[in-house]
């Protein structure tokens, strides 16, 4: 059989920018689009996302529930039934309208919390909240795990929000600063990822901060 081989280098997630190579229509390789001085293991497991035993490609439903079950104990336990998409949309559409006639938005969480490839099309949440605005409103959170009640927190005691506020610029603070802090963080691992696309220059500028002289200290719990 000839092996066709196909490279295509315009993806961007989380972890950054990064070339995938392609063989038979299968993904067999990744990895960064840039020349990084630390590798990023993040960037090297699009095959195992892809391809993954775990991954869930239908949409599955719990046979009880589909057989019209309605015993949350089952689940966890229960057998999982491969179902077709218009399946899939008219039992969600059914239990949606159930839910708000007998007990109101309120009783609908939109939550699917997690993180996601760039652009709002990947963003699962926003899709989520968009469609259960459109159908009636749900109850949804304040803040996030990243910033924790600090989004809460800090207008009250700065009068902004400054965790999500313009930061003070990397060569600001190599030439205006003695010591920087880390509070609870791990430059090598969380300078891996960002929220919408990551160039891992921050790690550059951590190996600026060491050659200039400048004091780091990091206090982790």
């Amino acid at each position: 059989m000839q092996s066709s081989r196909d490279e295509n280098s315009s993806n961007c997630r989380p972890l950054g920018a990064f070339s995938v190579v392609v063989e038979n229509g299968k993904v067999v390789k990744s990895d960064s689009v840039f020349e990084i001085s630390v590798p990023n293991e993040l960037q090297h497991v699009v095959a195992d996302q892809v391809h993954g035993e775990t991954r869930v490609k239908y949409p599955m439903v719990r046979k009880g529930y589909l057989e019209g079950n309605k015993d949350t104990t089952l689940r966890g336990r229960d057998e999982w039934v491969r179902v077709s998409w218009d399946k899939a949309f008219e039992l969600v559409a059914n239990e949606m309208k159930r839910v708000r006639e007998a007990h109101g938005a309120n009783a609908i969480f939109g939550g699917s919390y997690g993180w996601y490839s760039s652009g709002a099309l990947h963003a699962s949440r926003t899709l989520l909240q968009r469609y259960l605005n459109v159908t009636g409103g749900f109850v949804g959170v304040k803040g996030d795990y990243s910033t924790g009640a600090a989004q809460v927190i800090m207008p009250h005691v700065l009068g902004t929000i400054e965790v999500y506020e313009q930061q003070t610029s990397w060569e600001v603070i190599l030439e205006s600063s003695d010591i920087v802090v880390l509070w609870s963080a791990n430059p090598l691992n969380t300078l891996r990822i960002a929220w919408t696309s990551t160039d891992q220059q921050g790690i550059e500028y951590f190996k600026k901060l060491k050659r200039a002289g400048n004091a780091l200290s990091v206090l982790t719990r």
